[in-house]
């Protein structure tokens, strides 16, 4: 078995492409004991939704196991093809279609998904937007007490949401983890247990890219009416899955930036998501 790629993401764990007879495995691995875990429960969601047999599907995971350093990690097979923002900037009309289709197939019935996550520790989505929002705020990564007294007035929409039960939701739901292959077929891959389960953090992390733009901090140039259909898009799917979200869904939309700063790798970076924070907190009316 001879290594290769290591690549990097935002979930505490390291992704490493290696290479089993021929045949190319990612490997998924903790990278610490205490993570241990999370990643395992990640490992289940994955297996969980795999299970649905839906119309989008997810990497297959071939093997799990802990290394001689107490480190867990698990092996799945890696789908070759594009993430959904290299997709969507090299795709022409037809492709970008028939991804939203299924996308859209998704989003209309994310609400009637079986709940394939963690029991959460919070009581609503509500109490887990006020710990997230402490949480960073103590951190001291740029988000002023001005922004942050804000978004916590504008959570009182939230709490009027009165969303105290838990649902299906992939956890980290960007366009970057999506994967489309040769024949089309579009895959889910890194899922991550959230604070509070519910599809409405899907809809809040997919607004990340759609309304957000947060493909461009990742270099990608997508068409500007590529991302104004998928808002439409989004919009209706909102509107039937999940009506209470849009009264709540700026606020939300800049908590969900915020949860972003302690990752931010520049202070380039960290402008761009202080402004997106700064531009849907003033959305809030």
């Amino acid at each position: 078995m001879m290594h290769h790629t290591q690549l990097s993401g935002l979930s505490g764990a390291t992704l490493q492409i290696i290479s089993d007879c021929g045949h190319a495995i990612v490997r998924k691995k903790s990278s610490s004991e205490q993570g241990n875990p999370r990643l395992h429960r990640q490992m289940e969601k994955q297996q969980a939704f795999s299970r649905l047999d839906g119309p989008i599907k997810t990497p297959e995971i071939l093997n799990a196991g802990t290394t001689s350093e107490g480190i867990f990690y698990f092996d799945m097979k890696f789908v070759y093809g594009l993430d959904g923002h290299r997709f969507l900037e090299q795709g022409g009309p037809a492709e970008m279609r028939a991804f939203a289709a299924k996308l859209t197939d998704h989003l209309y019935r994310i609400d009637t998904l079986p709940c394939i996550g963690k029991t959460s520790a919070y009581a609503s989505i509500y109490d887990s937007c006020i710990y997230k929002l402490i949480e960073v705020h103590r951190q001291n990564v740029g988000l002023s007490d001005e922004l942050a007294g804000k978004i916590l007035g504008g959570l009182e929409r939230v709490r009027q949401m009165n969303i105290d039960t838990q649902g299906f939701c992939h956890g980290d739901f960007t366009l970057e983890n999506m994967i489309i292959d040769s024949k089309g077929d579009l895959f889910f891959v890194d899922f991550l247990d959230s604070a509070f389960e519910h599809p409405i953090q899907d809809f809040i992390k997919l607004s990340q890219d759609i309304h957000g733009g947060w493909f461009q901090t990742r270099g990608r140039r997508i068409s500007a009416s590529y991302i104004s259909y998928l808002e439409r898009i989004m919009d209706f799917a909102v509107e039937k899955a999940a009506p209470e979200y849009a009264p709540a869904r700026f606020i939300l939309q800049s908590l969900n930036f915020c949860r972003i700063l302690p990752y931010v790798r520049d202070e380039i970076q960290r402008k761009f998501v202080i402004d997106r924070i700064t531009q849907f907190v003033n959305q809030t009316s």
